[in-house]
């Protein structure tokens, strides 16, 4: 039985709504929840500098992403069809 090809969440401009989606979750887990759980205090700059930092970080992360996603599928590729693969 063949199995279908798995769908890469980062190919394309993918990459972009997963690296925007992890910077999100980040910045509510760093820069809303983390400060409050260390009774500090939440400011309008502290929350915009958060915020930059970890949609910024995402978009990193998700471009990350996407050339060891290439990577890994054109090593796998190269596994099946019988080529030595190095590195």
């Amino acid at each position: 039985m063949k199995d279908r090809p798995e769908r890469n969440p980062f190919a394309g401009k993918g990459w972009i709504i997963q690296g925007l989606v992890w910077g999100a979750f980040m910045f509510i887990i760093m820069g809303i929840v983390y400060p409050l759980v260390e009774k500090e205090a939440l400011t309008a700059g502290s929350l915009a500098r958060a915020l930059v930092l970890w949609l910024v970080a995402g978009l990193v992360y998700g471009w990350a992403m996407k050339h060891y996603m290439r990577w890994y599928e054109e090593r796998k590729r190269k596994r099946q069809d019988g080529g030595a693969v190095r590195g």
